[in-house]
């Protein structure tokens, strides 16, 4: 059963965040720009340096769903007007590109307008991160009744699923483009924020471990690439290697945050007896 959930502000994590949102933007710019569709037959140097972006950027989904879960653990309620917020700045930005488009007179399908004006698929993540939410104070009221035993077997047991039969597309996972991958996460987060995350670990072993794993993914896509396969279904967000190289991108800014809370206090004490210090 869970005792204590680490509450305060966590500097660490907010660097992870941040992380993932440079990530995310990353991802789009290699996706959307067409880096990924280069053959690595035809330019195998330019092909490396695409994915191996790829390999180190792809942890951002993952990233952002485990901080949830660290840090709402303890929540047991949603407050209506997060969800809202959400929701009008989807909005906000879908409706205020489709205006600067129309103003720069830019000939758009009804059927991709229809998309933007009701945020489905092109916002899969804002839908998908509101599922997570909404069920994130039942997931939080279960978490509160498990040991830690049970609680780590519950993981052990989605994670298996997700990254076998859910990989191959039989169980809904949509690639980790879906709310139970985030949900998923959100539990690993969870797990971690309540039970792991004052455990001390060397920020030099687990910065080995994210770069072991983007290394293993780029050594998958290669071969599949290779082969004559797509390199990016081996970089699914719901990939073993993906998940691991998310933990230990997550488990750095522990050691980070403990760093940056003492430099914090240090800075504090010192800028208290300076201003003692200072003439009425």
């Amino acid at each position: 059963m869970v005792v204590g959930v680490v509450r305060q502000r966590n500097y660490g994590i907010d660097l992870a965040k941040i992380s993932a949102m440079f990530f995310m933007v990353l991802l789009h710019n290699l996706y959307v720009g067409g880096l990924l569709n280069e053959q690595i037959q035809n330019d195998l140097p330019r092909w490396i340096a695409a994915w191996s972006l790829e390999s180190l950027a792809i942890v951002a989904v993952n990233v952002f769903a485990m901080a949830s879960g660290y840090l709402s653990a303890h929540r047991e309620f949603i407050k209506s007007a997060e969800l809202l917020q959400i929701i009008l700045q989807a909005l906000f930005w879908s409706w205020l590109i489709l205006i600067v488009l129309q103003f720069a007179k830019v000939q758009i399908p009804s059927d991709v307008m229809l998309k933007y004006l009701l945020p489905d698929k092109p916002f899969w993540y804002v839908n998908a991160y509101i599922g997570m939410i909404l069920l994130s104070p039942f997931l939080n009221a279960g978490i509160k009744r498990l040991q830690k035993k049970q609680f780590l077997g519950l993981i052990l047991v989605l994670v298996l699923i997700s990254v076998t039969i859910g990989y191959r597309g039989h169980f809904y996972l949509e690639g980790g483009y879906s709310a139970y991958w985030l949900i998923v996460n959100y539990l690993i987060g969870a797990y971690i924020g309540i039970y792991v995350a004052r455990t001390r670990f060397k920020k030099t072993k687990l910065l080995l471990g994210y770069l072991l794993t983007a290394a293993a993914s780029l050594a998958w896509a290669a071969k599949v690439a290779y082969a004559g396969g797509s390199a990016m279904a081996t970089m699914s967000y719901s990939t073993i290697f993906v998940l691991a190289q998310s933990l230990f991108f997550l488990s750095v800014a522990y050691p980070i945050y403990s760093e940056i809370q003492s430099n914090a206090k240090s800075s504090q004490v010192f800028l208290s007896v300076f201003i003692r210090s200072l003439p009425d």
